[in-house]
């Protein structure tokens, strides 16, 4: 019997195709959150060690030291909003990424479903054809063997 040929199968390819451009959106996304969050964190570091400085020696400070360290911090802060934004659209980005992955993966699964469901059904009519041929010759062995004993037998001789 022939081999099963799926007949979608170049649809299947285009979705899996999909999914992968998905997954890797999805990477370069995450990646780039991770990094803004890094940052973020590393600024937020920066601007508690400024702040202890500044605590720490405000009283040895002159003029000019006092107004870089506060314009340092108010850097520093507004650095930290921005970083903030950021994170929270790329969040929004992340999201709709993760969002689209599943939709790739739910498209690219439901054909793979539909071609394990034809691979069974095409082996299991492989099988009950062979099996119906072989019945098939069985009984014409048997139906063979039985009038040749019966022509052996005949009462008629």
């Amino acid at each position: 019997m022939k081999r099963y040929t799926f007949r979608l199968a170049r649809l299947l390819e285009h979705r899996e195709r999909l999914e992968s451009e998905a997954q890797q959106r999805f990477a370069a996304v995450q990646r780039r959150l991770t990094a803004e969050e890094i940052a973020l964190a590393a600024i937020e570091l920066e601007c508690a060690q400024v702040s202890d400085t500044l605590c720490q020696s405000h009283q040895n400070l002159d003029h000019d030291e006092l107004r870089r360290f506060y314009l340092r911090i108010d850097f520093l802060a507004r650095s930290i909003q921005t970083r903030k934004m950021n994170i929270l659209t790329m969040s929004l980005e992340h999201a709709a990424a993760h969002a689209e992955l599943l939709q790739a993966s739910k498209h690219r699964r439901m054909l793979e479903t539909l071609k394990e469901r034809g691979v069974a059904e095409h082996t299991a009519e492989t099988l009950r054809r062979e099996h119906a041929d072989l019945d098939e010759a069985n009984s014409r062995r048997m139906h063979g063997d039985f009038h040749s004993v019966k022509k052996e037998t005949s009462w008629h001789s």
